[in-house]
């Protein structure tokens, strides 16, 4: 088979591939909020954006260490990133605090520990320390600077305890203790030193662009304007695996355009190729 004959052939597939992966991706994230809240698991999961909320101070949980510690202990004079989510998710909770580790691996100029503090809060009362321990210890080896573990918190608590900090920000779920399952949106919450929360990240990658900027405002207290509402395009399909959120689906349409290119690359220098040694056997 020649190039241009198989650029022929393969060319219509992978373009009616990409456009089925585009409209697979569009009819999955079409969910309305009316959708949602006929499912019982999902009509108390919800993100209601409060900017400027300032957060309980004297709430107390477990550090990775079994310390018990005041949710203000941890402010320390810097902005804090804060991240609900529970230890033993794969999903939503997984794409959230890589994509805050990814941001900051690629900015060295904000070190936790000396310019932000980096919170997890456990939203899964059954978790304790040993599951935060095991998250941080993972976390700190990929982010690679061991001097930094001052700057990370993974915290675990009770349920009194959880909800005293994450209902005032709006961030709305559920926990079934029976079968030990929780249901959350994403959300990232940029606080500022004082505990304020000064702005929101609704989606599970943190924008890298926008962390130097959020920080610096939340160091100077601006409290910024809500952002984008993505939830119920987002988490809403599938809060737990995360598999249907938008983030995922935009990697996948990605794949898809940039093996589109590659293949069209790769068979335009075969075609490029196989001509000019036409041409040197022709002219010789």
């Amino acid at each position: 088979m020649s190039p241009k004959r198989g650029l022929g052939l393969v060319l219509p597939l992978l373009f009616t591939w990409t456009i089925a992966a585009g409209q697979s991706a569009s009819m999955q994230v079409s969910v309305s909020q009316s959708d949602v809240s006929k499912n019982p698991a999902l009509v108390n999961v919800n993100l209601q954006q409060n900017p400027g909320v300032q957060l309980p101070v004297n709430s107390e949980f477990k550090d990775s260490t079994g310390a018990t510690v005041k949710f203000g202990s941890l402010l320390k004079g810097h902005p804090v990133i804060l991240l609900p989510i529970f230890y033993r998710c794969k999903g939503v909770c997984d794409l959230e605090i890589q994509g805050v580790l990814n941001a900051l691996m690629k900015t060295p100029s904000i070190v936790p520990g000396r310019d932000i503090e980096v919170v997890a809060l456990g939203i899964n009362p059954k978790e304790g320390p040993d599951l935060a321990a095991e998250k941080k210890q993972e976390i700190l080896t990929e982010y690679g600077k061991p001097s930094t573990a001052n700057g990370w918190h993974f915290l675990t608590g009770a349920m009194d305890q959880i909800l005293s900090v994450t209902s005032p920000m709006g961030f709305h779920f559920t926990y079934d203790p029976a079968q030990d399952v929780v249901n959350h949106p994403s959300g990232i919450m940029m606080l500022t030193p004082k505990g304020r929360v000064s702005s929101y990240i609704v989606r599970p990658t943190y924008v890298l662009s926008s962390l130097v900027q959020d920080v610096t405002k939340a160091n100077a207290e601006v409290i910024q304007p809500k952002t984008e509402d993505l939830y119920f395009g987002c988490v809403c399909v599938d809060p737990i695996t995360g598999k249907q959120s938008l983030v995922v689906l935009a990697v996948m349409r990605l794949l898809a355009i940039v093996t589109l290119l590659t293949l069209v690359c790769s068979i335009s220098i075969m075609s490029f190729r196989s001509a000019r040694r036409a041409k040197k056997t022709s002219s010789g």
